[in-house]
């Protein structure tokens, strides 16, 4: 088969969950198909590619939106592409209508009634006018959970047949790391004072990181902890550091920006335990990433995160400061608590590898083939 991937959105910097999604995707792919061959679609060179095997080839296609979109398709083509993977993005996937796709939802926010608001207003354009015709047009489509099948089936009545889920895993480099002078030089780096609840995520409206201020304002001065934010700002972010300076948490909270893949295990590892209080989530990668680095999670119990967190975080209401109060409390004063997270939330991990995600994309590949 003959695979073209949509890649822009490897070109930025800082890459969030679907940029790592799909970087994890492409590695996976390589170390398992040899028979295949790929074509990467991007507008500018990516340093990551350099790497991959000869069946991995590189299409440079340096034309602005929505040209690029045409001019891609137009080269597949001529390519005599086999399939079309879309997997961050769907304006390609929504005008073609030639080479069978396959799009990837990650989730449905702008859809969902309560989450919608705390999306910018350009994201919500977008997807509104182009997931539609991605999604009518779209052989088979990739959701990152079983939450998010059900948001594609209640929200625009997809069969079940068309959609298969596909989890995310935790990257390689998400484990215990036991050089404790490497982990203080690190933390030193970016500025971490411990002890320290972590925070991991796009500072934005939808990860509820207001509601985890005023939880933390209940315990900062009775724990003598600070929290740390580590992320890059998002949209609205701004009312984020109004309310540090309204609760009088300037001393207490420590803001890294982004963090890269390579130093979070450093983070994860040393603190005193991860907090995730999201309203919503299509998967929620940072709290397998903490598991896997042996931290003990607090999440949200809605949406996609109970699928991925089992029965090893303690799960809260993110509307209710009292239960993110008592879940934090309870990690910070026992520690046979604190080792029990730890130990289950490591054997959870194992249970998500990209490679078992790539096995799975490439029977979708084989099946549209048939």
């Amino acid at each position: 088969m003959k695979i073209a991937i949509d890649c822009r959105a490897l070109e930025k910097k800082n890459w969030a969950g679907k940029e790592k999604y799909l970087i994890s995707i492409i590695r996976s792919l390589a170390s398992i198909d040899g028979e295949n061959n790929y074509f990467l679609y991007s507008r500018r060179e990516v340093s990551s590619f350099a790497e991959l095997p000869s069946n991995f080839s590189v299409r440079t296609v340096d034309f602005p939106s929505p040209l690029w979109h045409i001019i891609a398709l137009f080269d597949m083509i001529l390519k005599r592409v086999d399939i079309v993977f879309c997997p961050c993005a769907y304006l390609l996937a929504a005008i073609n209508f030639i080479i069978p796709s396959v799009i990837v939802i990650h989730d449905l926010t702008v859809f969902v009634p309560g989450i919608s608001q705390t999306q910018k207003k350009t994201t919500k354009l977008k997807e509104k006018l182009f997931l539609r015709f991605a999604i009518a047009r779209a052989r088979a489509i990739v959701a990152d959970s079983f939450s998010t099948k059900k948001d594609l089936e209640k929200i625009f009545g997809v069969p079940d047949k068309k959609i298969t889920v596909i989890h995310l895993a935790a990257g390689r480099e998400f484990k215990p790391i036991g050089d404790k002078n490497l982990i203080e030089k690190k933390l030193l780096e970016y500025g971490v004072e411990s002890p320290y609840i972590l925070f991991v995520g796009t500072l934005e409206p939808r990860k509820n990181i207001l509601g985890l201020l005023d939880s933390f304002k209940e315990l900062a001065s009775r724990y003598g902890i600070k929290l740390v934010l580590a992320g890059k700002l998002g949209w609205y972010y701004e009312e984020i550091f109004k309310k540090i300076k309204g609760l009088g948490l300037k001393d207490e909270i420590i803001i890294t920006n982004y963090i890269p893949d390579k130093d979070l295990p450093f983070l994860y590892g040393s603190a005193e335990c991860f907090i995730y209080p999201s309203f919503y989530e299509g998967f929620g990668l940072p709290v397998l990433e903490a598991m896997a680095c042996g931290c003990p999670v607090i999440t949200s119990g809605i949406s996609s995160l109970p699928e991925v967190a089992g029965e090893s975080a303690l799960l809260v209401n993110p509307r209710n400061k009292e239960e993110i109060v008592t879940a934090l409390e309870s990690i910070l004063a026992s520690e046979e608590l604190k080792k029990s997270l730890i130990n289950k939330g490591l054997e959870q991990a194992q249970n998500f590898s990209w490679e078992k995600s790539a096995e799975e994309l490439l029977r979708v590949f084989k099946e549209i083939r048939k």
